[in-house]
Formats: structure tokens, C-alpha cells, sequence
């Protein structure tokens, strides 16, 4: 499903797999792609002014914590959003 809605331009992912199994994956987007974020106000209060960009969520399956899927996830991702020229 992920990797669908990343193919179809309506989210931002990088997406780590195993051969054909998906093992973990990290979103990001805009921040108006992501406007949801948990303790907003906190949040909020602290910048001063929005971030460009946002990294929201990280998944990693049960089986294959501990192996540093989640830093090469974001590794990744703040490498693409570096790609587009922000960051």
C-alpha cells in the first residue's frame, strides 16, 4: 500500500526492502502534505516558523528491530529531501 501511494505521488516514503518483502520505511513530505503532528502547540511554540519539510512516521517489522533499518530510512530520506532542494 505504501509503496502504491509513493508510486501515485500522494505521499513521500523511503521504503526498505528485502528482496520483494517491505522491511521498513520512513515518511516525510511538505509540511502541508503533513499537517497532523502529535503536541502541535509545543511544537509550534519552539520553531518560531514551519520547516519546509516534516519526517512523520518510521516502521520497522517486528523481526528486524535492532538492525538499523530506521537510520537507513532516514538517512535516506533526508538525503531525498536534500535531493529536492530543501532541508
Amino acid at each position: 500500500m505504501k509503496k502504491a501511494l509513493v508510486r501515485q505521488g500522494r505521499t513521500h516514503a523511503t521504503l526498505v526492502y528485502e528482496g520483494s518483502d517491505a522491511v521498513g520505511w520512513c515518511q516525510f513530505g511538505p509540511t502541508e502534505e503533513l499537517p497532523n503532528i502529535r503536541s502541535k502547540k509545543a511544537y509550534e511554540e519552539e520553531l518560531g516558523e514551519l520547516p519546509d519539510w516534516r519526517i512523520t512516521c518510521f516502521f520497522v517489522d517486528r523481526g528486524r528491530r535492532g538492525e538499523g533499518i530506521a537510520s537507513f530510512a532516514l538517512r535516506e530520506a533526508l538525503r531525498e529531501i536534500a535531493r529536492r532542494g530543501n532541508g
